[in-house]
């Protein structure tokens, strides 16, 4: 029974530094792509900027922050848990807003946008586009232009043909309100009750 309760946390402590070997690996490689250390820097950022175009630093940053988390932990966050949907929605909100410009930018019109055609146009444009800030050595300045990467595009696509661009605008606000009160916990009530008292304290004074 000993020796079953000994191998039993044997075990345990080998998964526990395997998992934080795996959270040390997302560091690494999230700081090699932050710093300017040659090929395989470019690499990380490009591909970086092919999954969430601007934001690239941002997501690698949070992949350090993953990473570091694993490490402390011994265990990968809860990917459903209500902070991380929060992140997940704020996400993609952010992306589709910064990818909205490929519409006019394709000339497409936002009132009769076929999925497949148009929404073609704006998923091939965006990998051009993609393609032509990784080959280039700025990647840092001209990612910019790569608006919200692939994510954005694919759901871009998918909300201007269910919704037009107006309504487009509408959700992806939504998406970032409903996910920063998912993340921070704090509701609309809350932060409105919490400002009421500020400015009575404010006035009292």
């Amino acid at each position: 029974m000993a020796k079953k309760k000994k191998r039993k946390e044997e075990n345990k402590e080998q998964s526990g530094v395997l998992i934080e070997l795996k959270g040390f690996v997302l560091l690494l490689l999230s700081v090699i792509g932050l710093c300017p250390f040659g090929v395989v820097s470019s690499f990380i950022k490009g591909f970086a900027c092919f999954l969430v175009g601007s934001l690239w630093a941002f997501f690698l940053l949070a992949v350090a922050a993953f990473g570091i988390y694993t490490m402390i932990k011994r265990e990968f966050p809860q990917i459903f848990s209500g902070k991380s949907i929060g992140i997940i929605l704020l996400l993609i909100g952010i992306l589709v807003l910064l990818h909205s410009h490929y519409i006019s930018a394709n000339k497409i019109n936002p009132d009769n946008f076929d999925i497949i055609g148009d929404g073609g146009k704006v998923i091939s444009t965006t990998i051009d586009q993609i393609l032509k800030s990784i080959d280039s050595s700025k990647i840092n300045f001209i990612a910019s232009s790569c608006g919200g990467g692939i994510i954005g595009a694919l759901f871009l696509t998918l909300f201007v043909s269910l919704l037009t661009l107006k309504g487009t605008y509408f959700v992806s606000i939504a998406l970032i309100i409903c996910g920063f009160i998912l993340f921070t916990g704090l509701s609309i009530r809350y932060i409105e009750k919490t400002s009421r008292g500020c400015k009575k304290s404010s006035e009292e004074s």
